[in-house]
């Protein structure tokens, strides 16, 4: 809005003090707002009073995943094209604002409102008074003209353009001793476009916040890249919104595919690496006399408590001594362990099948995968693995009580193992389940031919959850 005539008012002290006079005498009532503002030619007040924040956007060609294209024409026109389903154009009164990005620098050059610029379509060819457009920069146009929210003359959309990692919707780490943000987990390719219209808040240890002004952006393989600002510390904290696709399309704007609200891309854990274990076997001297008893009142190991928390029931034990093997039938008092009947082992050296368990939470997940790495050394040594499921909020990982065995639905077999060998594969549930958790049991047997055992087995398994 500009002022164009200078009138100077004066209040004159009358029973009626809402009645203003200027220098020629003329009456003036109810003036509100600007009345004069010396030495200033011009006032823009950009007050975009429309919400569009569901409306259609287009983007240059350079930018990805816009729900139409647009391409510089002259210094005032801008060519419009690739609209999406059910839309064959727009009019003047549909567009809302009009953006204007310096390709060279990344910094928004001008932004055309409605409040405080002429606009007009012809022929799919919009026209700007008073626009400076230039063939290498780029653009983004927001309109009025709302996404349909299902199936219809438009097909899909309607859902939001916002993207913060805040909400999950991706992850934003800040590199230290840089100007950088590594951005991970998006559907969609991270371009500069998409940052421009956002911001980056950085939080600190002592919990302050600031909004960062960055001169210049730049984006390559998932980083962006800033300048004019201090460089990120280990403890900082970054909150980023960029603006993308609309989050009811798929990248091809395919509606077909993609009225789903919750998708199955965004929600997936990161790889973890649940199991790093090697030379399981637990060694000790038996005492006993028992013909099918070992004790452990000669304990060598003290960490070695004789219980099931780490010795495998139903697994081989063996005599280094007496070179034969039996299998473990029970722990009792933990003290004793009951095995199938033994020579006299009193005085030998022995060893017994050691186990760990792993407890995967599942809570709020539905889907799993286990990817999981068997090696061992030599033909003496065996190394094996079963999985668990429960409800019971009770089960942990100090025996297999309140748990049940799912191996040989998962796992397509009782158990997986490997002698002398590699075994290696990756196992899916991947049917929707509620199971409160699952427990990987890995257990490790050394039964030396004749000569001095020795524990030689790996065990690597790395887990990913979905929901």
């Amino acid at each position: 809005m500009a002022l164009t005539t200078d009138k100077r008012f004066d209040q004159r002290a009358t029973v009626d003090t809402a009645t203003f006079y200027n220098a020629a005498g003329e009456a003036r009532v109810n003036i509100e707002g600007i009345v004069e503002v010396s030495g200033v030619s011009d006032i823009n007040v950009d007050n975009t009073t429309v919400n569009t924040g569901g409306g259609y956007v287009g983007k240059s060609a350079d930018g990805t995943d816009a729900d139409f294209t647009v391409a510089y024409a002259s210094p005032t026109t801008l060519t419009l094209s690739s609209y999406p389903a059910g839309i064959s154009g727009f009019s003047a009164t549909d567009i809302e604002t009009v953006r204007h990005i310096d390709d060279a620098t990344g910094l928004v050059t001008a932004t055309y409102s409605r409040d405080d610029a002429a606009m007009s379509i012809t022929t799919n060819t919009l026209t700007i008074t008073g626009a400076v457009f230039t063939a290498a920069d780029y653009f983004v146009i927001q309109t009025n003209v709302p996404r349909a929210s299902s199936a219809g003359a438009s097909g899909a959309g309607g859902g939001s353009i916002v993207y913060t990692n805040a909400a999950g919707d991706f992850t934003a780490v800040a590199n230290n001793a840089t100007k950088t943000v590594t951005i991970t987990g998006l559907p969609f390719t991270l371009d500069d476009i998409h940052v421009v219209g956002g911001t980056i808040i950085k939080i600190s240890t002592d919990g302050t916040t600031l909004t960062l002004a960055p001169t210049t952006t730049t984006v390559a393989a998932g980083v962006i890249t800033y300048t004019g600002i201090d460089d990120f510390v280990t403890t900082d904290t970054v909150y980023v919104t960029l603006i993308g696709p609309d989050k009811w399309y798929d990248n091809a704007l395919d509606n077909a595919l993609v009225n789903v609200q919750n998708p199955n891309y965004a929600h997936y854990t990161d790889t973890e690496i649940l199991i790093n274990e090697a030379d399981l076997g637990i060694t000790d001297t038996a005492t006993g006399t028992d013909t099918n008893t070992l004790t452990d009142t000669n304990h060598t190991i003290a960490t070695i408590d004789f219980d099931a928390e780490q010795v495998a029931v139903g697994y081989e034990a063996y005599s280094e001594g007496e070179d034969t093997a039996a299998t473990v039938n029970s722990i009792t008092d933990g003290d004793n362990i009951e095995t199938d009947a033994i020579v006299d082992w009193t005085g030998d050296v022995y060893w017994l099948p050691e186990c760990k368990r792993f407890e995967i939470p599942m809570e709020g997940y539905r889907f799993l995968s286990i990817h999981a790495k068997l090696v061992t050394g030599d033909v003496n040594n065996v190394a094996y693995m079963k999985l668990y499921a429960t409800n019971n909020v009770l089960a942990d990982t100090t025996d297999d009580t309140d748990w049940v065995d799912v191996s040989t639905s998962v796992l397509g077999a009782a158990q997986i193992s490997a002698t002398n060998t590699t075994t290696e594969g990756i196992y899916f549930v991947d049917t929707s389940t509620i199971a409160l958790k699952f427990m990987i049991k890995i257990v490790g047997e050394v039964m030396d031919g004749g000569a001095a055992a020795a524990a030689d087995n790996d065990f690597d398994v790395y887990i990913r959850k979905g929901y």
